[in-house]
């Protein structure tokens, strides 16, 4: 199983890539003529970029990410790429599919407050301040009716089961 999951999305227009030769394109030039090759596919979410690894297809859109293990990445990487400019031949080929993040599964997260408050989360610093917090933030909530969980014989009751 992989460990290591990369986040990839396509690359927005601010976006720069410079080739071997110290020849910069922009985002928006390396957007333009994916539109003007015909790479974009439409369906009834939008417009996608299909890029495919192993037989299947993984749809890019813009301002999405799309989580997917390092191995599958590297390949969508290595097979994502565009020839912009109006000559094949001496024409830059630039990426179209940018790395937002690498991590590894089972990162430790910031540990909760001890203090936080079991609805929304927010840190209350203390034992009194989580009391106000959840007093007023939460009333709606902490008010709500007693359920009497106990027949009248003093044992408790199956949920689903009505007494006769």
């Amino acid at each position: 199983m992989e460990t290591t999951q990369v986040l990839l999305r396509l690359v927005n227009k601010a976006y720069t890539f410079t080739d071997e030769h110290g020849d910069a394109v922009s985002g928006q030039k390396i957007l333009d003529q994916m539109k003007k090759n015909g790479v974009w596919k439409r369906d009834k979410e939008g417009e996608y970029v299909p890029v495919l690894f192993n037989g299947q297809a993984f749809m890019f859109r813009e301002g999405k990410v799309i989580q997917v293990g390092k191995t599958i990445a590297r390949s969508l990487q290595r097979s994502a790429h565009i020839i912009v400019g109006p000559k094949a031949m001496n024409s830059p080929m630039c990426p179209f599919i940018e790395v937002v993040n690498e991590f590894a599964l089972g990162e430790q997260s910031a540990p909760r407050p001890q203090f936080a408050c079991p609805i929304c989360d927010k840190d209350c610093k203390n034992g009194a301040a989580l009391y106000r917090h959840t007093g007023k933030v939460h009333k709606d909530v902490i008010n709500e009716p007693a359920v009497d969980w106990e027949g009248e014989d003093g044992q408790p009751v199956a949920a689903g089961v009505e007494e006769e």
